[in-house]
């Protein structure tokens, strides 16, 4: 009983804690920078005990290049320095890449074709030159690299080891192919036959950051590929894994771990085993031992029948990303032990984010079809994050999401005032709907799983949006939208604390915020949290600075 108190005692302060840090109603932290109506052109990273530094485009230009201003803050939001690069006019931020240890910041820029497909939502379309600007976080110094992209690119990440930078991605199919592959659709072929014109073809652009030398390395793969995942290994030794998920015929797809050397070359591959008509979404590694890792990610399953061609998932090329459960791989050295497949529908808290009517009809389906013997599908779009390890536990978490499209019609009358209707579907942003959370034992066995609602965020800027804290036994999990921070506590599959909206603090009293984007959040260092986004601010007791737009960044505290 005492114990239980005790901990009932700690589970209230840590509550406490968040309410108060977040409802702090003194003189908050924060810069506020003008920015001009609609903005989306300033960039934080958080450097932790270091700082930050903000980065944006100026309007400064000169001799046909434009201006790029870098500013370092230390943790009390003074500066620190402040470096102006020139940059060609073409050129827009693709991805960024922090080195911790080495103290610098890489930003990758180039030429963007903005595009809205469906089959790679977070990748960037890119052709012609691109440069890589590498900032030395301490001191301010910098070097700019140049390159040329050899076609047009989706780029999916961006990763710099032992100063030679790695952009991944994969070839876009031209025009033609697009045209072609819309009239076999018409005919319903891919549908029995998968068959597709599309040719997606996977490669590694490797840059040494020294002397400026570049190489492309393509994925010898029959067939369409695609890579799911790349990250740095987390030991002493350089070098990049990647997950590929590659589709040599209408009836095969394999999946492979590769590793690369730091200047592009492959060291090893495994092919992973047999996944029984289940196709992987999406991968995350750790490595947990001298010999062991875990690969953790979401998977769907293929069509009995061949793949459908859906235009809007990309079935028929091997390339769709929808996810309809979560599975655990264990590896030993370069072998693959084991893997396990857990739907969504076998989840307990899967469906908690809905409202309480939508989720007893849901479960009703689902009952009448597990009496039948079969099995609710749940599709999702699931963004997945690493891999986080608490005691002997290992977590993922994944945010659902899906592309929201708004229908617009317009009527118009010929000479005979006869009317005619047209409609279109316009693509308007990305819709969360819900953080998932899934906890394994070391041996694949799901403990327990929770679920955190994000209701209300509509983006074009699709990006991991939860931010996850541990404490002691209680998992903080929070993130900024509209001008407010949305944080629950979980404890396993228990809610310490339901979904909190605090509002975040203004520079002068009597502001009235109103209307704020493109906002976001990060844990900081210590007990503190960085947010920042855009305002537009009123407050008649300002005079002639009754109205402002602003850029803003707040530091707050865990009281």
């Amino acid at each position: 009983m005492k114990k239980f108190l005790l901990k009932s005692f700690f589970t209230i302060m840590l509550i406490f804690m968040v309410v108060t840090a977040f409802s702090q109603k003194s003189q908050p932290l924060r810069v506020e920078i003008e920015a001009k109506r609609n903005s989306d052109n300033y960039n934080i990273v958080p450097l932790g005990k270091d700082g930050l530094i903000m980065f944006y485009e100026s309007d400064e230009k000169s001799k046909g290049k434009k201006m790029w201003e870098f500013t370092k803050y230390n943790t009390e939001l003074k500066e620190d320095w402040t470096q102006e690069i020139p940059i060609p006019v073409s050129s827009s931020i693709i991805k960024y890449y922090l080195d911790e240890k080495k103290n610098t910041l890489y930003v990758l820029l180039g030429s963007i074709k903005l595009t809205r497909s469906t089959a790679f939502l977070s990748s960037t379309k890119v052709s012609g030159s691109f440069q890589i600007v590498d900032i030395n976080t301490q001191k301010g110094t910098n070097t700019t690299i140049q390159g040329k992209f050899p076609t047009t690119l989706s780029i999916t990440d961006f990763i710099v080891v032992d100063n030679k930078a790695s952009i991944m991605g994969l070839t876009c199919p031209n025009i033609m192919d697009a045209c072609l592959q819309g009239c076999l659709t018409m005919t319903c072929i891919p549908a029995f036959t998968g068959l597709t014109v599309f040719k997606y073809k996977s490669f590694i652009i490797n840059d040494d950051l020294e002397n400026g030398k570049f190489t492309t390395i393509p994925m010898k793969y029959k067939g369409n590929t695609l890579i799911l995942s790349s990250d740095t290994a987390n030991d002493n030794i350089p070098y990049i894994k990647t997950f590929i998920r590659n589709k040599p015929s209408a009836k095969e797809i394999n999946h492979y771990m590769n590793d690369y050397s730091e200047d592009g070359q492959l060291i090893k591959t495994t092919k992973l085993k047999s996944t029984s008509g289940k196709v992987i979404s999406s991968a995350k590694f750790e490595k947990i031992s001298k010999d062991e890792g875990l690969m953790i990610g979401t998977y769907s399953t293929r069509k009995k029948k061949g793949f459908s061609f859906n235009p809007a998932s990309n079935e028929a090329t091997g390339m769709s990303t929808i996810s309809e459960g979560i599975y655990f791989s264990k590896f030993n050295g370069e072998e693959q032990d084991y893997i396990k497949f857990y739907p969504f529908s076998k989840f307990e808290n899967f469906l908690s984010y809905l409202n309480k009517g939508t989720e007893k009809v849901i479960k009703k389906k689902q009952s009448k079809a597990e009496k039948k013997g079969k099995e609710l599908i749940f599709n999702y779009n699931i963004l997945t994050h690493k891999i986080i390890k608490k005691n002997n536990e290992y977590i993922l978490i994944g945010e659902a999401y899906y592309p929201e499209y708004q229908t617009t019609c317009t009527t118009t009358y010929d000479v005979k005032g006869m009317p005619t209707t047209r409609c279109t579907s316009v693509f308007i942003g990305f819709r969360y709907t819900h953080a998932v959370v899934a906890a394994f034992d070391k041996e694949g066995e799901l403990l327990w799983d929770n679920c955190f609602p994000i209701e209300d965020i509509l983006t074009y800027n699709l990006k991991e949006r939860v931010k996850v804290m541990i404490n002691d036994n209680d998992i903080i999990l929070a993130y900024s939208y509209g001008g407010y921070i949305k944080s629950q506590i979980i404890e396993n599959d228990k809610v310490v604390q339901g979904k909190e909206n605090t509002q975040i603090e203004t520079n002068y009293e009597n502001d009235k915020v109103k209307k704020n984007w493109n906002s976001d959040m990060d844990f900081w260092y210590d007990n503190y949290f960085l947010t920042w986004g855009y305002e537009k601010i009123k407050n008649k007791e300002k005079g002639n600075k009754e109205k402002r737009t602003v850029f803003y960044f707040n530091k707050i505290g865990l009281q």
